[in-house]
């Protein structure tokens, strides 16, 4: 069996990765690792043995443990471990108690016992380990406690950190799928794990590889909705990757399989990715089709969280196919199904905000340039109410957008002003992220100043927004957009 699933893995690498010339494709297999996250790690587990989860944090820096037990008794500090370890807690005596573990660079997994005492070193990690029967549990323990690992730094957007925990996983999931078949399943889901986090840290050929891994396993297995959910992750990857036609088959496989076995929400979500990378491959009629049975689908199971979404994503087919008064009425049938939802489910303001984004730059490329403008101010108002700063930055960003293409100069001063002051605000939150916000919404401040004859004003916004440009484009050489905004922000400050 392993034999013939290792075959077909081979054939889809090599399907993968070489090109039409019979060269490796031009996307780099690696990327520079991210500088090191000093942030403490979350590594909740039952310490005490009492059936409850303790909250517990372990300390990249010093090794340092901090374990708040769940019953209140006082908290437990322990150094074990350094930097560069992976934090590991889990049973690997085999006596149902959980132990401090750490995964060192090389593989060795060292553990001992919360309260101190004999370390135990064990080389399950390491590359020349395979598996033997008596120690497969523990093994299993280990596999499951990196997997819990990269979850938590999956969540925390600490993608590199991720990727060394689902590398660990994988491995050993592997190891013991290859000595008990029955663990299969484990070795699928971990190598999807490992390629997205992959994928998220740009290390996309080495993500599509080991997505293909878990797509290969679960087509072993027989499996049919985790291998349509394995098809979603490839196709996953590759989008990331930007190579959206090589996206469409696997989105394709894996909303035919959900279409086949009858499950209509699953198929649902196939059909906006399936749409999404068809639209992105230009291939605009299929797009429009499978966002029109989407809608269909929705409206069937009667789901109107659902159906609002699905107009949202038919709108966007059009408007990629340049279609922009059809897209201009499905965002409306959108808006109209989240206003009605918000009444009762506050929680979907963003996807009301959203839409109404969308709903507002469709009306203009349609032509209705006032009422683009006052779709847009209640996207503002919306993630107000929402308290979505974030979200209220963008909808700021779009109204200045909606005025500037409706000769209202003017008044697209007082958004762009406040644009401005809310990205600066979450700039002290997560500077990398809000960054390129900040600078191009004081690019825009400028240009908007600069065109209403106040260049004095203009001109230290322009400053700004050089200064922001050059600092992204240093920490994103590849991303020609930001060269590009950054060009603009200093051609404007050369006529100023």
């Amino acid at each position: 069996m392993h034999a013939s699933l290792s075959r077909r893995f081979t054939a889809s690498l090599i399907a993968a990765t070489i090109g039409a010339g019979g060269v490796l494709a031009g996307l780099p297999v690696s990327a520079a690792p991210a500088a090191a996250d000093p942030a403490p790690i979350p590594v909740t587990a039952d310490y005490d043995g009492d059936g409850k989860p303790d909250k517990a944090e372990w300390r990249p820096a010093d090794g340092t443990w901090v374990i708040t037990p769940a019953s209140g008794g006082p908290v437990i500090t322990q150094q074990f471990g350094q930097a560069g370890d992976l934090p590991v807690p889990g049973d690997y005596q085999g006596d149902a108690k959980i132990e401090l573990g750490v995964v060192r660079a090389g593989g060795v997994l060292r553990a001992r016992a919360v309260t101190g005492g004999a370390v135990q070193e064990h080389p399950w990690a390491t590359a020349a380990y395979r598996p033997v029967d008596g120690d497969v549990p523990r093994v299993l323990n280990l596999a499951k406690a990196a997997s819990e690992l990269a979850n938590r730094l999956h969540s925390g957007h600490r993608f590199g950190e991720a990727t060394e925990a689902s590398k660990v996983a994988r491995d050993l999931y592997r190891k013991v799928a290859e000595h008990e078949p029955s663990h299969l399943a484990g070795w699928g889901t971990a190598a999807l794990a490992l390629g997205s986090n992959l994928s998220l840290t740009g290390q996309h050929q080495e993500g599509i590889i080991a997505t293909y891994e878990g797509v290969e396993v679960f087509h072993q297995l027989g499996d049919q909705a985790r291998l349509a959910a394995a098809y979603e992750a490839l196709a996953g990857v590759f989008h990331r990757a930007f190579r959206f036609n090589e996206a469409v088959t696997p989105s394709r496989k894996a909303h035919d399989i959900y279409e086949r076995l009858g499950l209509k929400v699953d198929q649902i979500r196939a059909a906006f990715a399936l749409g999404g990378n068809l639209s992105l491959s230009g291939r605009h009629k299929e797009a429009i089709l499978y966002g029109k049975r989407a809608v269909e689908v929705a409206t069937a199971i009667n789901d109107q969280q659902k159906l609002a979404e699905a107009y949202f994503q038919l709108a966007d087919r059009y408007h990629y196919a340049s279609q922009f008064a059809d897209a201009a009425k499905a965002s409306e049938e959108s808006v109209k199904l989240y206003r009605a939802l918000v009444v009762t489910k506050p929680g979907l303001r963003g996807d009301l905000g959203r839409a109404l984004i969308q709903w507002g730059g469709n009306l203009a490329l349609s032509g209705d340039r006032a009422k683009a403008v006052e779709v847009t101010k209640e996207a503002v108002e919306v993630y107000g109410q929402a308290g979505d700063r974030v979200g209220q930055a963008g909808a700021y960003d779009a109204l200045v957008q909606r005025l500037l293409e409706a000769g209202r100069a003017a008044e697209a001063v007082d958004p762009a002003q406040r644009a401005r002051q809310i990205y600066g605000d979450l700039l002290t939150v997560n500077r990398a992220q809000f960054l390129p916000g900040w600078s191009n919404a004081a690019l825009v401040l400028g240009q908007t100043l600069a065109s209403l004859g106040r260049g004095a004003e203009a001109k230290p916004h322009a400053q700004e927004a050089v200064d922001g440009f050059k600092e992204v484009v240093r920490d994103n050489p590849t991303v020609e957009l930001y060269r590009a905004r950054l060009k603009a922000a200093e051609d404007l400050l050369a006529r100023l």
